[in-house]
């Protein structure tokens, strides 16, 4: 919205705590937007800060964006995964596939998953169970406190061997 010095907006007023009617004082580099405004009730000036109404207007406007843009971008279970996880991830389906077949492979030879705890370490190939994502199988060590654990829904970075 274009302002004009010496006109009159509504605007959150520092001292005041309130929406109060202001002058504008200043403008800001593009000539349009107000910069610089002085209350009518206390005289203060201050930097221009939305009033209230605008400001939730505002907030509602992003939400509903959000809520469209995350419909559209979300799995299933709306699970999140690192950068270097995506990168490195192959096809969804192709992880299923193979998930399935290593864990099918462990049932037949009827061994049981390790409980994942941040305190237990393990090693490469190994079957675990975590309490959110499900039985698993580790896929490589990658540090003395960091493993890939490949789940149902994909792989996972996860700490192990903490005090």
């Amino acid at each position: 919205m274009a302002h004009k010095v010496g006109t009159d907006i509504d605007a959150w007023c520092t001292r005041c705590r309130l929406d109060t009617i202001h002058v504008v004082v200043a403008l800001g580099a593009d000539g349009e937007t107000a910069r610089r405004v002085e209350c009518k009730s206390c005289g203060g000036q201050h930097m221009y800060r939305k009033s209230k109404a605008e400001r939730e207007a505002e907030k509602k406007l992003k939400a509903s964006s959000r809520r469209k843009v995350a419909k559209k971008t979300t799995s299933a279970k709306g699970s999140r995964a690192s950068a270097s996880t995506a990168k490195a991830a192959p096809e969804p389906a192709a992880n299923v596939r193979e998930w399935s077949d290593r864990i099918a492979a462990f049932q037949t030879q009827g061994t049981a998953p390790s409980p994942y705890t941040i305190r237990a370490t393990f090693s490469e190939g190994e079957y675990v169970d975590h309490k959110k994502f499900g039985k698993g199988v580790v896929l490589e060590v990658v540090s003395a406190d960091k493993i890939n654990v490949l789940f149902e829904d994909g792989a996972r970075t996860l700490i192990m061997g903490r005090v």
